[in-house]
C-alpha cells in the first residue's frame, strides 16, 4: 500500500530557492491535497461507488463515484474524512467512514461482498463420498455453509457459487463430524467456475491436534472461546471451535494437517456483563498452514478496556462512548451502526484515529444519502472497538483502515507477511 505526501517547494523563477522560502512551504504543506480512494473487493476495483470527501467536522466538501478502477480523487484538508458507501447487495447499504484523513494520503477501502446485486449465480451439484458413523456433514464454499444430517451415504447438495463467481475458480471444504469433534475432511478445490457437477475426494481421516493457548488475560474473565479456520484460495473456511471455562486454559482442535494456504487463529476473553454492556478482549492472527500451536498473551502491551457504547440521536446522530486507559496507545477506533430502515438495512463502518474523543457526530450526506443517517425509528445498534495491528504504526493501518475494522485478518495469498491484531471491543448486551 502506497502512502505519500507531497511537498512545496519555493523557487525565485530562476532555480533558485529564496532564503525565505520555509514559511511557503509550511502553508503549502497544510493547504489541501489530493487524497486517493480505492475501493476493491478481493484484490478487484469496483466501480460506480459512491464516494463522499468530508472535512474535519464532517461537513461535505464534494462527492463523486469510484471509476473502472474502484478509484476516487478529491484534494481535502488534514484530519478530514471519506465516506464510501457499498449498495452492491440491493437490501443492504454499507457506508463505510475513514477519519484523521491526511493531505496526499492513498487510502484502500477493502470490501467484501457474499452476492453484489446483479451478479449471475451458477450452481454445481457436488457429490459426496459414503464415510459411516458419523453425526454430520458441513461444507463451506467460502460464502456460505451446508450442513446435513446423519446417515446419508451420498448427497448431492446444489450450491449456489455466490461470492465465488468474482473468482476463476472455487473450493469447498468438507468436515464429518462424530462426538462434537471433526472425524475426517475432504477438499474439492481449484474447481472452474462454470463447474456444474463434480465429485469430492474420498474423506480423509487424518487429522492433527492443533492446540492453542491463552494467557495473561484479565483476572475478571469469565470464559474464553477460541476458534480457528482454514484459508484456502484467499477465503476463510471455518472448521471448528472450543469454550473454555475459567481465566486461564488451553484448547486443543482436530484440524486438517497442512491444508489451504493459512491458518487464522481467533481467540476472546470474555469479561462480565457491567452496566448493560459486554466487554471482550480479542486476539486475531495469521499463521503459515503448518503451524501447529498459537500462544495469545494479553498482558503483552495491555490494550485499554473498552466500558461504553451508546447513540444520541438527538440533532445530528452521535455515537459515544468511554474507555479506561489511553486508546492513544492503539492504532484505531472502530464504531460501528447497524440500523433496520424497513426495505434495507444499514450496517455503516467507521475508523477514527487512536486520539479521537466522543461523542462523534456522524458526518454529513447529500441529497438522497441523507437518508441512510439514523432516527429513533431505526432502531439503531452500536458496537465499538479499539484495534492494534503488531508490527505496522497508525499510518500504515490507517491506509487500509476499513481491513482492519472488519477485522479481516483473512487477507489474500498474496501477503508479504503473516498478520496479527489485537482488539478491545464493548457491545450492548442483550439476551
Amino acid at each position: 500500500m502506497v502512502f505519500s505526501v507531497g511537498a512545496g517547494c519555493g523557487d525565485d523563477g530562476g532555480g533558485n530557492s529564496p532564503v525565505d522560502a520555509a514559511p511557503a512551504d509550511t502553508a503549502i504543506d497544510s493547504a489541501p491535497q489530493p487524497v486517493t480512494v480505492t475501493a476493491k473487493d478481493r484484490g478487484t476495483g469496483v466501480a460506480n461507488l459512491a464516494v463522499v470527501f468530508h472535512d474535519p467536522t464532517g461537513a461535505l466538501l464534494g462527492q463523486t463515484t469510484t471509476d473502472a478502477s474502484g478509484n476516487a480523487t478529491l484534494a481535502m484538508p488534514a484530519g478530514g474524512m471519506v465516506t464510501v458507501i457499498d449498495d452492491r447487495e440491493g437490501g443492504e447499504l454499507k457506508p463505510m467512514t475513514v477519519g484523521g484523513v491526511e493531505p496526499g494520503d492513498a487510502l484502500t477501502f477493502t470490501l467484501y461482498e457474499l452476492k453484489p446485486a446483479g451478479t449471475p449465480t451458477t450452481s454445481a451439484t457436488l457429490s459426496i463420498p459414503t464415510i459411516p458413523n458419523v453425526a454430520g456433514f458441513q461444507f463451506n464454499t467460502g460464502c456460505e455453509g451446508i450442513s446435513t444430517g446423519s446417515g446419508s451415504s451420498s448427497i448431492p447438495a446444489n450450491i449456489t457459487t455466490r461470492c465465488l463467481d468474482a473468482a476463476e475458480k472455487f473450493h469447498v471444504l468438507g468436515m464429518a463430524h462424530a462426538n462434537g469433534q471433526p472425524r475426517a475432511w475432504t477438499l474439492l478445490a481449484d474447481q472452474p467456475k462454470t463447474t456444474t457437477s463434480a465429485t469430492f475426494p474420498a474423506w480423509n481421516e487424518t487429522l492433527e491436534t492443533v492446540s492453542l493457548f491463552l494467557e495473561g488475560i484479565p483476572a475478571d474473565t469469565e470464559s474464553m472461546s477460541l476458534s480457528l479456520r482454514v484459508r484456502i484460495g484467499g477465503t476463510p473456511r471455518y472448521w471448528h471451535g472450543a469454550d473454555v471455562s475459567g481465566a486461564s486454559g488451553t484448547a486443543s482442535i482436530l484440524a486438517p494437517p497442512g491444508v489451504g494456504d493459512a491458518r487464522l487463529w481467533y481467540g476472546e476473553a470474555h469479561l462480565p456483563i457491567a452496566n448493560g454492556f459486554d466487554p471482550q478482549f480479542g486476539i486475531l492472527a495469521v499463521t503459515s498452514p503448518t503451524v501447529a500451536n498459537a500462544s495469545f498473551d494479553f498482558a503483552t502491551s495491555p490494550l485499554p478496556r473498552a466500558d461504553a457504547i451508546g447513540i444520541d440521536l438527538t440533532g445530528a446522530p452521535k455515537l459515544t462512548w468511554s474507555v479506561t486507559g489511553a486508546a492513544g496507545s492503539t492504532d484505531r477506533i472502530v464504531l460501528s451502526l447497524q440500523a433496520d430502515q424497513g426495505p434495507r438495512d444499514i450496517e455503516w463502518l467507521i475508523s477514527l484515529p487512536p486520539d479521537a474523543v466522543s461523542p462523534f457526530t456522524l458526518p454529513a450526506l447529500p441529497g438522497d444519502l441523507a437518508s441512510i443517517l439514523p432516527t429513533a425509528n431505526d432502531d439503531p445498534y452500536p458496537f465499538m472497538m479499539l484495534v492494534d495491528v503488531e508490527n505496522m504504526d497508525s499510518t500504515q493501518v490507517r491506509a487500509d483502515a476499513m481491513r482492519w475494522a472488519r477485522r479481516a485478518i483473512e487477507g489474500s495469498p498474496d501477503d508479504a507477511a503473516p498478520f496479527r491484531m489485537r482488539t478491545s471491543s464493548v457491545q450492548i448486551f442483550s439476551n
